[in-house]
């Protein structure tokens, strides 16, 4: 599997996993933990080439689990990023 190229739009990060995008947000809920904790929330999401959500979840510690989900979820859907 090739490198997965990850770009910023609108405060998140997106990497494009053939006709699926996975989309990684910080997380800006208080109620998950302690304000130095906020920042190790992450939301992410798959979508499809409709932009139909197709996978979702919330990730704890920082993008470098999204990016481990990203491949993750690649190999999954049998898709060379």
């Amino acid at each position: 599997m090739s490198k997965i190229e990850w770009t910023l739009a609108d405060g998140s990060i997106v990497a494009e996993l053939g006709s699926y995008a996975l989309e990684v947000t910080p997380k800006d809920n208080r109620e998950l933990g302690p304000p130095e904790d906020l920042v190790r929330w992450w939301d992410w999401i798959v979508l499809d080439a409709n932009g139909e959500s197709v996978a979702a979840g919330v990730s704890w510690r920082s993008g470098e689990e999204a990016k481990a989900c990203a491949e993750a979820v690649a190999r999954v859907l049998g898709i060379e990023a």
